[in-house]
């Protein structure tokens, strides 16, 4: 039997482990939670060129940048159903997602029911309860 799901959430893998598993884990997964890890922009683009069917995908609290969304976008718009990230401020003047590519990754997920997303002020999380109603948003954050 093939894993399709796995949860490493909050596990503490070191970048050899990561870099191990985003090259090896099964094309088969469905749902993969790397939420609290120090997942990269590579680390994502290794895992989506093999596995395309991820229906699941938790991204909260890493290193994920813009490039990284993108990869999202391109490999699983007609897959994912569920995905969370995080809105990091290492610095007032370049956050590591924008708002705008957080807009362009919506606007082409056609399946996508939730969308978690940690870090958004209240005027970007109620532009985004706007332009997608029917898109359930931070339903899990507090």
């Amino acid at each position: 039997s093939e894993l399709l799901e796995l949860s490493l959430r909050s596990t503490y893998l070191c970048q050899k482990s990561l870099d191990i598993i985003s090259t090896n884990l099964t094309e088969k997964v469905q749902k993969l939670n790397l939420e609290f890890l120090d997942v990269t922009d590579g680390h994502v683009e290794k895992l989506l060129d093999r596995c395309d069917k991820i229906i699941e995908f938790g991204l909260q609290d890493t290193s994920v940048t813009n490039k990284a969304v993108s990869k999202i976008r391109e490999k699983l718009s007609n897959s994912l159903v569920f995905l969370s990230l995080s809105m990091n401020y290492p610095s007032v003047h370049y956050p590591f997602i924008h708002f705008t590519t957080i807009l362009e990754l919506l606007k082409e997920m056609p399946r996508l029911e939730t969308f978690d997303c940690f870090g958004l002020i209240m005027n970007q999380e109620n532009i985004l309860k706007k332009r997608f109603p029917l898109l359930e948003i931070n339903h899990e954050l507090v």
